[in-house]
């Protein structure tokens, strides 16, 4: 991740300007250049978005276990509510 040494501060690739330069002071960032070249040699338009093979970009990983997490919950309170439900009649 890219640091900026005058304002103390550390930078996403995709918060820093076009030309790899602080936003706030406008210093280049050490890592930034580096993180840029390698992303135009490999033919990426922005290395922090990993893509698919026909381009389109992935769900990062803690997306899919978010899901997985929140539909376990649910499946879980609907068994609840029907439990609740038969004891109530």
């Amino acid at each position: 991740m890219p640091w900026c040494d005058s304002c103390a501060k550390y930078y996403a690739p995709n918060a820093m300007r076009p030309d790899g330069t602080c936003p706030t002071c406008g210093r280049s960032l050490a890592t930034s250049g580096s993180l840029r070249a390698e992303a135009r040699a490999l033919g990426v338009d922005d290395p922090t978005v990993v893509k698919k093979a026909d381009g389109t970009p992935k769900a990062p990983w803690h997306f899919k276990v978010m899901v997985v997490a929140v539909s376990i919950y649910l499946l879980w309170r609907l068994v609840q509510g029907i439990e609740w439900v038969v004891h109530r009649l």
